[in-house]
C-alpha cells in the first residue's frame, strides 16, 4: 500500500510539474504581448532573484556547476524573447550622451550603485559598486579582462584606472557608447 500511495504521489508531482510548465509558457506569452502590470512584473523579479540568490551559493563546487548547466540549458528554450532587436537597440543603446549626464554620476554607471549610507553621494556610490564588482570578480593587477556588453564603460575605465597594468577589452553594440568610452580613456 506504501508503494502504491508512492506511487500516486510521484504522479500527482508529474502533473504539478506539467501545469507549472504551462503557466510558465502562457505567462511568457502575456509578458511578450506588454499584458502583464507592472507591479505583477515588479513580484515576479523578486521571486526570481530570491531564487537566483538561493541557487548562486551551492555548498560544493559540483552543485553550484550543475546549478549553472541547468540554468544554461533552460536559456535554449527562450529563443524569441527579444523579437525586435534594432528598435531595442535604437531606443536603449543610442541615447545620445549629453541625456545621460543628467541621469547617471559622473561614472555614468547604468546599472545599481551602493550607497553605504544615507550620506553617499550618487558619484561615491558608482565607485564604491565598481570597487565591489572588481571584489567579487577577484580582478588582480596584470590579468586580461573582458568587459562584454560594457554600457558606458564604468566598470572598463574603472578598472584600467585602478590596476594600471590590466589589459581591459570592452564589447558593445552601440556606437555612440564605443565613442563614449575612447573619449574617456584619451
Amino acid at each position: 500500500m506504501a508503494a502504491t500511495a508512492r506511487a500516486g504521489d510521484h504522479s500527482d508531482l508529474v502533473e504539478q510539474k506539467k501545469d507549472t510548465e504551462e503557466e510558465v509558457v502562457e505567462l511568457m506569452k502575456k509578458l511578450e504581448l506588454g499584458q502583464v502590470p507592472d507591479d505583477e512584473i515588479r513580484r515576479l523579479i523578486k521571486v526570481q532573484l530570491d531564487r537566483r540568490i538561493r541557487l548562486g551559493y551551492q555548498r560544493t563546487y559540483e552543485r553550484q556547476t550543475a546549478d549553472v548547466l541547468n540554468f544554461a540549458h533552460s536559456l535554449r528554450g527562450m529563443r524569441n524573447i527579444a523579437t525586435e532587436v534594432d528598435t531595442l537597440d535604437a531606443k536603449m543603446y543610442e541615447v545620445p550622451t549629453p541625456f545621460l549626464k543628467l541621469m547617471y554620476g559622473s561614472k555614468f554607471k547604468e546599472s545599481c550603485c551602493y550607497f553605504k549610507d544615507d550620506s553617499t553621494t550618487l558619484d561615491e556610490a558608482e565607485i564604491a559598486m565598481l570597487d565591489l564588482y572588481c571584489e567579487r570578480s577577484q580582478i588582480k593587477d596584470g590579468q586580461r579582462v573582458l568587459d562584454l556588453g560594457c554600457g558606458q564603460g564604468a566598470l572598463t575605465v574603472h578598472i584600467a584606472q585602478k590596476y594600471k597594468n590590466c589589459h581591459v577589452t570592452a564589447i558593445t553594440n552601440s556606437r555612440s557608447q564605443k565613442v563614449f568610452i575612447e573619449e574617456q580613456c584619451k
